[in-house]
């Protein structure tokens, strides 16, 4: 196994793609993206509009890796999908189920728990990724927080940039927290936009340790660990090149509609417009509050 040489992992991701294109091997959903308000934040709402990927999309889970099934579809992995390892340790892989194009993941080469603790090798890796390109990178803890998959992957959404090309897509329209975050001045390790219980690092450089240990010291004080050493209470973890945010979950779905990470940006999916009317008349903020820890 010889890993991705670096400066690579930009024209990887495009060469995949392509292939994996005329293979057939993605399943892209075609959504229609609606603009939705509340208190002076603005929400990306996805709605499915492609007839003939309505049912694909309906196996869809929240985490947007695959759909939840019996086989781990990390081991083996689709070689149409396959964009490389990072180490010895992690692969990258298309998403299969993309909204966004250039979704990809960052998955272990051996099973792990995805209720596991994050580890110092895991903020490696994906720093490895940041380094290359600018991204989200974000990860659903637990099934409660969107993941479908017991296998521990990080997830990766290209973002435009000088390395990406500036116009992928409007960031603005299409991961619209992430602007606030970014222009976000706080002193404190919350943010007053967020009306639960969170933590927000601003980082300095990107350097992994530093960011582990920021997770570290958010996980206790959020009370994420549970008496068992091993599994983690449910939460979501984001992060770029300039911050990291997390926040503990304490449930799935508000109503029919579900939530992952993806959500704390601002994008939510509506695959019926009877879920996009929920999305309107609850309020996408209420929505992410009644998923969230009240503080």
């Amino acid at each position: 196994m010889e890993p991705l040489p670096p400066g690579s992992l930009w024209s990887r991701i495009e060469q995949v793609t392509q292939q994996a294109i005329r293979q057939q091997a993605l399943v892209s959903i075609a959504t229609e993206a609606t603009q939705v308000e509340e208190n002076g934040l603005s929400f990306a709402v996805r709605l499915v509009t492609s007839l003939d990927r309505k049912e694909k999309a309906a196996t869809l889970t929240s985490d947007g890796s695959a759909p939840a099934t019996k086989r781990n579809p990390f081991l083996p992995y689709e070689e149409a999908l396959y964009l490389g390892h990072f180490n010895n340790r992690y692969l990258g892989l298309l998403n299969k189920f993309n909204v966004l194009q250039y979704h990809f993941l960052i998955v272990t080469s051996d099973f792990e728990e995805q209720e596991a603790p994050l580890r110092m090798e895991d903020f490696e890796a994906a720093q490895q990724v940041l380094r290359e390109i600018p991204c989200l990178v974000f990860f659903n803890g637990g099934r409660i927080a969107g993941a479908s998959q017991r296998h521990k992957h990080l997830q990766a959404i290209p973002l435009p940039g000088e390395e990406t090309g500036h116009k992928l897509y409007d960031l603005t329209k299409a991961l619209p927290l992430i602007g606030r975050y970014q222009r976000s001045d706080t002193d404190t390790d919350e943010l007053p936009l967020l009306p639960f219980k969170h933590r927000f690092f601003r980082a300095e450089e990107l350097h992994a340790g530093s960011f582990f240990q920021a997770y570290r010291d958010f996980c206790e004080a959020l009370d994420l660990q549970t008496t068992d050493a091993h599994p983690f209470k449910p939460y979501n973890l984001l992060m770029t090149r300039e911050w990291m945010l997390v926040v503990p979950r304490s449930q799935e779905h508000a109503g029919r509609i579900s939530v992952n990470a993806l959500g704390y940006t601002g994008a939510m999916l509506a695959r019926t417009e009877e879920d996009l009317r929920d999305i309107r008349n609850l309020g996408p903020l209420q929505l992410l509050r009644s998923v969230s820890i009240s503080t």
